[in-house]
Protein backbone atom coordinates (compact mmCIF):
# COMPACT_ATOMS: atom_id res chain seq x y z
CA UNK A 1 0.00 0.00 0.00
CA UNK A 2 3.29 2.34 0.90
CA UNK A 3 4.34 1.49 -2.76
CA UNK A 4 1.26 2.94 -4.25
CA UNK A 5 0.68 5.70 -2.31
CA UNK A 6 4.61 6.57 -2.96
CA UNK A 7 3.77 5.90 -7.41
CA UNK A 8 0.56 8.48 -7.20
CA UNK A 9 2.83 11.21 -5.02
CA UNK A 10 5.29 10.70 -7.61
CA UNK A 11 2.89 10.70 -10.68
CA UNK A 12 1.07 13.63 -8.58
CA UNK A 13 4.79 15.66 -8.99
CA UNK A 14 5.05 15.03 -11.85
CA UNK A 15 1.40 16.20 -13.71
CA UNK A 16 1.67 19.44 -11.38
CA UNK A 17 5.06 20.05 -13.03
CA UNK A 18 3.29 19.31 -16.39
CA UNK A 19 0.95 21.53 -15.62
CA UNK A 20 3.16 24.65 -14.58
CA UNK A 21 4.94 24.27 -18.16
CA UNK A 22 1.34 24.33 -20.02
CA UNK A 23 0.71 27.65 -17.98
CA UNK A 24 4.03 28.67 -19.09
CA UNK A 25 3.62 27.22 -22.74
CA UNK A 26 -0.18 29.35 -22.88
CA UNK A 27 1.70 32.54 -21.84
CA UNK A 28 4.35 32.63 -24.28
CA UNK A 29 1.83 31.51 -27.06
CA UNK A 30 -0.55 34.88 -26.25
CA UNK A 31 2.47 36.84 -25.90
CA UNK A 32 3.65 35.64 -29.35
CA UNK A 33 -0.12 35.65 -30.90
CA UNK A 34 -0.27 39.34 -29.35
CA UNK A 35 2.82 40.29 -31.23
CA UNK A 36 1.38 38.65 -34.17
CA UNK A 37 4.59 36.03 -34.48
CA UNK A 38 2.47 32.80 -33.58
CA UNK A 39 -0.49 31.77 -35.06
CA UNK A 40 -3.39 31.39 -33.78
CA UNK A 41 -3.75 27.89 -33.99
CA UNK A 42 -0.36 27.31 -31.98
CA UNK A 43 -2.32 29.37 -29.41
CA UNK A 44 -5.26 27.73 -29.18
CA UNK A 45 -3.18 24.43 -29.04
CA UNK A 46 -1.68 25.80 -26.22
CA UNK A 47 -5.04 26.07 -24.40
CA UNK A 48 -5.92 22.36 -25.03
CA UNK A 49 -2.70 21.48 -23.63
CA UNK A 50 -3.23 23.35 -20.39
CA UNK A 51 -6.76 21.92 -20.10
CA UNK A 52 -5.72 18.89 -20.10
CA UNK A 53 -2.57 19.19 -17.76
CA UNK A 54 -5.34 20.71 -15.59
CA UNK A 55 -7.49 17.33 -16.05
CA UNK A 56 -4.35 15.39 -15.40
CA UNK A 57 -3.43 17.09 -12.39
CA UNK A 58 -7.10 17.08 -10.81
CA UNK A 59 -7.04 12.97 -11.05
CA UNK A 60 -3.72 12.91 -9.83
CA UNK A 61 -4.86 14.75 -6.99
CA UNK A 62 -7.91 12.55 -6.58
CA UNK A 63 -5.98 9.31 -7.03
CA UNK A 64 -3.61 9.88 -4.54
CA UNK A 65 -5.97 11.04 -2.17
CA UNK A 66 -7.83 8.20 -3.06
CA UNK A 67 -4.97 5.65 -2.09
CA UNK A 68 -4.30 7.47 1.07
CA UNK A 69 -8.28 6.69 2.19
CA UNK A 70 -7.60 3.09 1.02
CA UNK A 71 -4.28 2.66 3.03
CA UNK A 72 -5.75 4.04 6.46
CA UNK A 73 -9.20 2.20 6.12
CA UNK A 74 -6.62 -1.06 5.61
CA UNK A 75 -5.26 0.12 9.17
CA UNK A 76 -9.21 1.05 10.36
CA UNK A 77 -7.18 4.54 10.91
CA UNK A 78 -10.51 6.16 10.12
CA UNK A 79 -13.14 7.39 11.70
CA UNK A 80 -16.38 7.16 9.60
CA UNK A 81 -17.91 10.54 8.39
CA UNK A 82 -21.20 9.64 10.24
CA UNK A 83 -19.52 10.65 13.62
CA UNK A 84 -19.25 6.63 14.75
CA UNK A 85 -16.11 5.03 15.95
CA UNK A 86 -15.02 1.94 13.51
CA UNK A 87 -16.01 -0.96 15.83
CA UNK A 88 -13.04 -3.03 16.36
Amino acid sequence: AWTEIESTLQHLKASEKALELAMESLRLAEVGFREGVTPQLDLLNAQTSLTSSRLDYARSQYNHLLTIVALKVTEATVIEWTGERRKQ
